[in-house]
């Protein structure tokens, strides 16, 4: 694969959608997490070091040398494509490794990375791509509910934390391009697509998938950002246990639901909460701490809500705002 070198505009790299899960996760004494690693980052208002730039996805730059009287003059400098020819939806992340200013980005289907340097502002240099070549499963492109998109990649632990639509997470060394790990998070044949993007949370990868339309029951799962290993899951439906709920959840507030009633069982017609009908936390909002970041309420497709009576269900524990502490897996 060559370098995508293009005189065309760059296609648009900007986006990231709904739904999170609630971080309160710690790490080793004294060692900086990967989360604390993009705080610091953010600092400098020259990098971009996250896919809404900072842990708070405020999507914001103090910079201000281009301006409202100046925006006017720019001019085109230099474009390089993607290599997918459908929707884009995830900005560059812009760092700096070992002192040298790096960019990374992905495409759409068939989910291509790549990396970067800017050293030369005018002369970007390709130092390395990669794409997913084994394991590829095309069944997901007419899957995906929102066109085939990409919302973005992240850096930390000198790793690139990317995604493809067809489910697979993967750690690359920042530096070469190799894989590091890989995991199958999401599958097309349940109904699930993951246009991402994950996050990263103290030294955890976040991820959801897309699906609620075909059925798929949803979830968030929790991966360990050196191996790839799953940690925690909570789905959106089922029992307590499943969803993450524990003895102490809403004590201060037990009219919202107990541990112990089984809502995400109960609140569905018969085994509905069996065939999905629960958002599947396709991305993910934050506040400025990881001790309380949450989800707003998520309206599903509605499909799966009715019985074969068309009797509407309550629909509990995904349309919910939900905090999860990730040392216990309860909310």
């Amino acid at each position: 694969m060559k370098g995508y070198r293009s005189s065309r505009g760059l296609p648009g790299l900007i986006g990231t959608m709904l739904l999170a899960f609630s971080m309160l996760i710690t790490s080793p004494a004294g060692a900086e997490t990967a989360s604390a690693e993009i705080d610091k980052r953010a600092l400098d208002q020259k990098l971009w070091p996250a896919p809404g730039r900072d842990n708070a996805l405020t999507r914001h730059s103090q910079l201000n040398q281009i301006n409202t009287g100046n925006i006017e003059n720019l001019q085109y400098a230099w474009s390089q494509s993607t290599g997918g020819l459908r929707g884009h939806e995830g900005q560059p992340v812009v760092v700096n490794i070992d002192g040298k200013p790096m960019m990374f980005f992905s495409s759409g289907w068939p989910n291509i990375v790549q990396a970067l340097d800017l050293s030369d502002p005018d002369n970007p240099v390709q130092i390395w791509n990669y794409e997913k070549q084994t394991d590829r499963d095309e069944t997901a492109v007419p899957r995906a509910c929102c066109d085939t998109v990409h919302r973005g990649l992240n850096y930390a632990k000198g790793k690139v934390i990317t995604h493809t639509l067809d489910g697979f997470i993967i750690a690359l060394d920042a530096k070469t391009g190799k894989e590091l790990w890989v995991t199958k998070h999401a599958y097309p044949p349940k109904g699930e697509t993951h246009t991402g993007p994950a996050m990263i949370a103290e030294d955890y990868v976040i991820a959801g998938f897309g699906g609620d339309e075909f059925a798929a029951r949803g979830r968030m799962v929790a991966y360990d950002i050196n191996t790839g290993k799953e940690v925690w899951t909570c789905h959106s439906t089922g029992s307590d246990n499943d969803v993450c709920i524990t003895p102490d959840t809403n004590k201060a507030n037990p009219h919202f639901g107990t541990y112990g009633q089984d809502l995400g069982l109960s609140s569905y017609p018969k085994d509905e909460w069996k065939i999905g009908g629960g958002a599947s936390g396709l991305g993910f909002l934050m506040t400025l701490s990881f001790e309380s970041f949450m989800p707003p309420p998520v309206t599903p497709a509605t499909g799966a809500l009715l019985t074969a009576a068309d009797t509407p269900a309550t629909n509990l524990l995904m349309k919910t705002v939900t905090m999860v502490n990730g040392t216990t897996n309860g909310p």
